[in-house]
């Protein structure tokens, strides 16, 4: 059934009878759209929401959780996933396993996990004494790994470096003295990718001294031990990383241009 069948059967509704249904303001249901419990879907330039996002027979609460763990996709990708069966769920509708306990839990899983395809967070590294313009240059490594593109930059970056879909080259090499890292993100159907925050790293033996550039321009620096002596690229990210993680950082970090130089 495409779209417009969809508006004869009633199975999208215009943003008057939504509201109508639930009982909510208009300022209410554009919460909602905009946390991802509602969506609408384009037809012919005109956005209308589907039914069974207001449906009484359905298990709302629950409904409205699966829709915000998956608003990565496209609102189109969205209702496909809601409506159609799954060979992953042994060919059952996600709307279907609202109801039982088991089944909403396995639905959930498989909701985060099919949602996270949609982005992918690379942490790359060059030497920054072997570049002068890190655009035109050949990082020294590259890890990325799905992940939702929710969650907090940090952790993100982690999950790349800890649990990587694709690394380059396999095996990360060791530190050079003072390394550039850039996190970046990619959002399926678009090109490119987005950098999200740039460090540069310095290493004294077991000591790393790092420098981190905020987009607000308040730039801080800090110092720690690492746990190896010849630490790899890998090591020094993760303690980068876990750094960030534990002093709570927010992921608005540096996306212009990152120094290369002392």
């Amino acid at each position: 059934m495409d779209e417009q069948d969809m508006v004869r059967v009633d199975a999208l509704l215009s943003e008057k009878v939504l509201r109508k249904q639930l009982g909510v303001s208009k300022t209410k249901l554009a919460v909602m759209v905009a946390d991802g419990r509602i969506f609408a879907v384009d037809v012919d330039g005109v956005k209308l929401f589907p039914a069974i996002l207001g449906s009484s027979g359905l298990r709302l609460d629950r409904l409205w959780k699966i829709s915000r763990i998956i608003a990565p996709a496209s609102p189109a990708m969205r209702l496909d996933f809601l409506t159609q069966p799954c060979a992953a769920l042994a060919d059952r509708i996600p709307l279907d396993m609202l109801d039982d306990d088991r089944d909403y839990k396995q639905l959930r899983a498989f909701a985060e996990a099919w949602a996270a395809g949609f982005s992918r967070t690379s942490v790359v590294v060059w030497d920054a004494n072997a570049v002068e313009n890190l655009s035109s240059a050949k990082p020294i490594y590259t890890c990325v790994a799905a992940i939702d593109p929710r969650r907090p930059m940090w952790r993100r970056a982690l999950n790349a470096i800890r649990l990587p879909g694709y690394t380059q080259p396999v095996d990360a090499p060791l530190a050079p003295r003072e390394v550039v890292i850039v996190v970046e993100r990619a959002m399926a159907g678009q090109g490119g990718t987005v950098p999200e925050a740039g460090f540069v790293c310095h290493v004294q033996g077991q000591f790393l001294r790092m420098t981190v550039y905020a987009s607000n321009g308040a730039d801080s620096a800090h110092e720690m031990k690492l746990t190896t002596k010849q630490p790899t690229v890998v090591d020094v990210a993760d303690a980068l990383f876990t750094l960030i993680a534990k002093v709570n950082r927010k992921a608005n970090l540096a996306t212009g241009e990152v120094p290369t130089k002392k």
